[in-house]
């Protein structure tokens, strides 16, 4: 049996939705993937993955300029194609016995609803997989037990970073800083200062790693302490332990349910509602969620194990 899983968006929107090929393939399917990505550099993570038979390309409208490998797919009749958008021409492209499409509201509800909903509707009985990426093994002169950090995102969601990631780093010997000098940039921020790091952290941001680098980096490391971003759930797809800062953005929306992800969050009594809404940028209390979140907090809540994990979050939101 063949299928096809369809999967755009941002880095994020693509990697944590990959645990579906797994399941396909739990369930005897040959997978290929059609990646319709923001960051053609998403492709790197899936192509020549032992789990994927091929890999195609297709552009994003309001991702950067790629060259589509797609239309071989139109020789092929699937068995079943799930496709995580709903965009009218990819019905013409696709061919398949069956297909499974994403909902209207599946952005607000989170890929983890699509994804558990498309696996039970497959006969999927077990937990869902987790999510997937090929590293390019690289390996880095990092000591045994250094802490990666992400304190950036992408550049126009400065309303997800959190001011305390210099004096984070305090509390732990070894630490790095992974991302893009991009996701330094803090002037659109609540708090517009650059991060000062100590002298024991080793910033990796100019080196501009490509995906499957800092998959690797991200591999050899103790754990992930980021914002909500693609490198996040990147961490998550590489097996390291990994703690979410959330404000606005809702847990409740953006966790996998695996039990190596978890969110930290100021636990204020106003979080819930912020996390049902619509996607959003600002609300009437103006981020004060990640303004009084302390570094302490933040290292209590990894210590104690009294970060959220999906389940905490989902019940947070739904008595």
């Amino acid at each position: 049996m063949q299928a096809l899983l369809v999967l755009h968006g941002g880095v994020g929107d693509i990697v944590r939705c990959s645990c579906l090929a797994r399941v396909l393939t739990g369930l005897g399917y040959t997978v290929d993937l059609l990646i319709i990505p923001h960051y053609p550099s998403a492709v790197a993570l899936y192509q020549n993955h032992p789990e994927v038979r091929h890999v195609y390309v297709h552009p994003h409208p309001f991702g950067k300029p790629l060259s589509p490998t797609s239309d071989p797919i139109r020789d092929i009749t699937y068995d079943l194609a799930i496709v995580k958008l709903r965009r009218t021409e990819l019905k013409h492209l696709i061919r398949a016995h069956r297909r499974i499409w994403s909902s209207v509201d599946a952005p607000n509800r989170g890929d983890a609803e699509f994804c558990l909903r498309v696996a039970a509707k497959l006969g999927w009985n077990a937990p869902l997989p987790n999510s997937f990426v090929r590293d390019s093994g690289r390996r880095f002169d990092i000591p045994e037990g250094t802490v990666a950090m992400h304190p950036g995102c992408h550049p126009n969601r400065h309303f997800k970073k959190w001011h305390g990631y210099a004096e984070l780093c305090g509390h732990f010997p070894h630490v790095a800083i992974v991302g893009s000098s991009d996701d330094l940039y803090t002037e659109t921020t609540y708090f517009q200062s650059a991060f000062q790091w100590p002298a024991h952290v080793t910033d990796f941001t100019p080196l501009n790693l490509d995906l499957p680098d800092t998959a690797a980096l991200l591999k050899q490391c103790r754990m992930m302490i980021s914002n909500d971003s693609g490198l996040m759930h990147l961490a998550v797809a590489a097996g390291t332990p990994t703690y979410g800062i959330f404000g606005i953005t809702s847990p409740h929306r953006e966790l996998m349910p695996f039990p190596h992800m978890r969110a930290v969050t100021k636990r204020l009594p106003c979080e819930p509602a912020c996390w049902l809404r619509p996607y959003e940028t600002d609300c009437e209390y103006h981020l004060q969620c990640l303004k009084t979140l302390t570094p302490r907090e933040v290292l209590h809540q990894i210590e104690s194990g009294a970060a959220h994990t999906r389940d905490g979050a989902v019940a947070r939101v739904i008595p």
